[in-house]
Parts: structure tokens; sequence; C-alpha cells
């Protein structure tokens, strides 16, 4: 398991669960911060965001720390989330 910061700290993507919320997710499909490979209950970690479906941040070809043009790639994906309300 890969564990840049990155992977593990900052969001890969924003999963869309069964029951319409949303769960933050980082490069290893676990809420953020979890480093862990066991299981892990998304259910505490859902969100209600304005989101139509599952949202990537960044996929294999443009890893955030792979150069400056993917960085700003993802910090200009993070400041468009960065202004959605959310509620549990």
């Amino acid at each position: 398991m890969k564990s840049y910061f990155d992977y593990v700290y900052l969001p890969y993507c924003i999963q869309k669960q069964a029951n319409g919320k949303f769960v933050v997710l980082n490069r290893h499909y676990k809420p953020l911060g979890t480093l862990s490979s066991d299981w892990v209950d998304y259910a505490p970690h859902e969100v209600k965001l304005r989101l139509k479906d599952t949202e990537y941040l960044y996929d294999d070809g443009c890893i955030p720390h792979s150069s400056n043009a993917a960085m700003k790639q993802y910090l200009d994906k993070l400041a468009r989330l960065a202004r959605f309300k959310i509620s549990s």
C-alpha cells in the first residue's frame, strides 16, 4: 500500500452511497486519514452534498504530486468543492 501523504490525507474521490449521501475517500478508498487496509464502515463518514454522482479529483495519469500542472489541476477542483455546503 502506497503511503504518500496525498494518498492518505487528501481527497481522491467523493463517492455516492446507495442512500444518496457521499463519503470523501482517500486514494485507498478509505475515509481521509485512514491508512489501514482493514474494512471500514462508511456510514459514520457520510455527508449530504449537492452532487449528482461520484466525483474523482484525479486519476493515475495526473497524480497531484507528479507535477506542478497536476497539482494545480487538483487544487482547482478542491477550490471548487470547498464552496459546497455539507450536512450529516
